[in-house]
């Protein structure tokens, strides 16, 4: 039930990323189950939907997908000396993860969608973890 709940996140993600939004919304939804459940296909489903949606938003093809590889991995090597799914960290590296992304990407207002996409974060992050929890779908 865990994987369906990430998939529909992430395809809504994908969706208003490409269409509507300018948040870094697919980066977003990685981080945050990347936190909660340390899989070992999180670089996996990071390069086909980095790839999807550098293809639907017309950004150079792998831009997208390095990021999200490359962030996860710095993400994962620190994952012993952090603890990873504390408020303080899902913050900073939210803000820093959006700063660069969108950085990378020559959006405009990058602190300031950095800011509102670090609170998106945790936002999710506390849904997500509390929904697992008093649900039932699975341990974190």
């Amino acid at each position: 039930m865990k994987w369906f709940i990430f998939f529909f996140l992430l395809l809504i993600a994908i969706l208003l990323e490409s269409t509507l939004l300018v948040l870094p919304c697919v980066f977003l939804v990685l981080f945050c189950f990347g936190i909660l459940f340390r899989q070992a296909a999180l670089p996996l489903w990071s390069f086909f939907a980095g790839m999807l949606l550098d293809i639907l938003t017309f950004h150079t093809i792998g831009m997208s997908s390095l990021f999200f590889l490359v962030f996860f991995g710095i993400l994962f090597l620190y994952e012993r000396k952090f603890e990873i799914q504390s408020i303080k960290f899902v913050l900073v590296f939210s803000f820093l993860g959006s700063f660069l992304y969108l950085w990378l990407l020559g959006m405009q207002y990058v602190f300031v969608n950095a800011i509102i996409s670090s609170v998106v974060a945790l936002s999710l992050f506390m849904i997500t973890r509390f929904y697992l929890k008093n649900i039932g779908l699975g341990s974190i």
